[in-house]
């Protein structure tokens, strides 16, 4: 499935907001923003 999408990264960088936080959440990731280094 993962070689059907092509490179992951480009997949995800131009996914929906909502599909994004959907897929991440599943994956059970959480993210952190520090908004005075603009990262993630």
């Amino acid at each position: 499935m993962i070689k059907q999408l092509g490179p992951i990264r480009d997949v995800l960088a131009e996914a929906d907001p909502q599909n994004k936080a959907d897929v991440y959440q599943n994956l059970g990731l959480k993210l952190t923003f520090e908004s005075g280094k603009q990262l993630v």
